[in-house]
């Protein structure tokens, strides 16, 4: 017991807090996979780069 107050008050939240936090998740609505995710991000960002080099005077 004594371990868990001093992790507690090195990080801070209390367990209301924590309750808080934990329902704030539930609230925020159902997860996305995070493989999705990175999935759409990678595609977004081949399409920023891919745009920017388009756009790029041909410096030869």
């Amino acid at each position: 017991m004594r371990e868990w107050h001093d992790r507690r008050d090195l990080l801070g939240y209390t367990v209301d807090e924590l309750r808080d936090l934990v329902q704030a998740g539930i609230d925020s609505g159902p997860s996305i996979d995070a493989g999705e995710v990175f999935a759409g991000l990678r595609e977004k960002l081949r399409a920023h780069l891919s745009d920017d080099r388009s756009r790029r005077p041909d410096d030869t």
